[in-house]
């Protein structure tokens, strides 16, 4: 894969250059009945690339209902959770959702959802509240947060939204970091 200049502008953390994938490369690590983690406030700071290769993944093999994940965001999410939600991909949705499709799908009983006040989520997703059903004592197996930028030191400069990020990566058994290169660094703004 060829790394744009400007991705190398934005990813400084030498070590990570290497581990630069396209969104579709990701797809075999996903597996039914995970449990995910997004970054953002609405469909601001939400990752796009991955979400969406999910969704064309599970189109083009027909596995809408056989591919369905545990979802956590850190409030309401963008176009691709309502696609999710159009494609039988989600079991469980939690904070807040603001979309029709998902709406439509929790209200028929396809996806549990539960709302609970957005500044409180984080912290009780980190103590395990919402995840006690798992067997492996794990509360997310993936994070998959939008940056602008990877610092030297390896740290992230999200998008213009947080949300839960920082709850989610602790809690997270891997990260995934999707670096958009189509807005501005927000670098020294709320570097995590």
């Amino acid at each position: 894969m060829t790394i744009s200049n400007l991705l190398k502008q934005r990813v400084r953390y030498a070590p990570y250059l290497k581990k630069v994938k396209e969104a579709h490369e990701l797809i075999p690590l996903f597996k039914n009945g995970q449990y995910l983690g997004w970054s953002g406030f609405t469909g601001v700071g939400t990752p796009k690339a991955v979400p969406e290769a999910l969704i064309d993944h599970v189109e083009k093999n027909n596995l809408q209902g056989k591919l369905r994940f545990n979802l956590f965001v850190g409030a309401s999410a963008g176009p691709e959770e309502n696609r999710w939600a159009e494609h039988d991909m989600i079991i469980k949705r939690a904070p807040h959702q603001v979309g029709k499709p998902i709406a439509k799908a929790i209200n028929q009983g396809r996806i549990e959802f539960f709302d609970k006040h957005l500044s409180m989520f984080p912290q009780d997703l980190t103590y395990g509240f919402y995840t006690r059903e798992r067997k492996d004592n794990k509360i997310l197996d993936y994070t998959i947060i939008e940056a602008t930028a990877i610092k030297e030191d390896g740290s992230i400069v999200p998008g213009p939204s947080v949300g839960g990020s920082p709850e989610f990566i602790t809690v997270s058994d891997k990260v995934i970091i999707e670096v958009n290169t189509a807005t501005p660094s927000f670098e020294g703004i709320h570097d995590i």
